[in-house]
């Protein structure tokens, strides 16, 4: 998910179901369980299309859209992971 969330980032997120383009939201896909994308439209159905955030991302092809049920909430916080020297 880098460079938006570096690996090992404690993500907090708010049930929501008003989203808008851009947000990063945690979805309950029906084919790959819980995923975190970034809001890439809203159709006029409603349906939300996601974005992968990193180049190792699962294609938008792939995941393609869900309704906005699926949408869990947006990301309201994050907490860098702290590393041992």
């Amino acid at each position: 998910m880098e460079p938006k969330l570096r690996h090992g980032t404690f993500a907090v997120f708010r049930r929501s179901s008003r989203v808008r383009r851009g947000d990063i939201v945690l979805v309950r896909h029906p084919e790959f369980g819980w995923i975190v994308k970034e809001v890439g439209a809203i159709a006029k159905n409603g349906r939300v299309a996601l974005n992968g955030m990193s180049r190792m991302s699962t294609g938008a092809s792939r995941h393609s859209s869900v309704s906005r049920d699926e949408v869990f909430g947006k990301i309201i916080g994050r907490i860098p992971l702290l590393r041992r020297r």
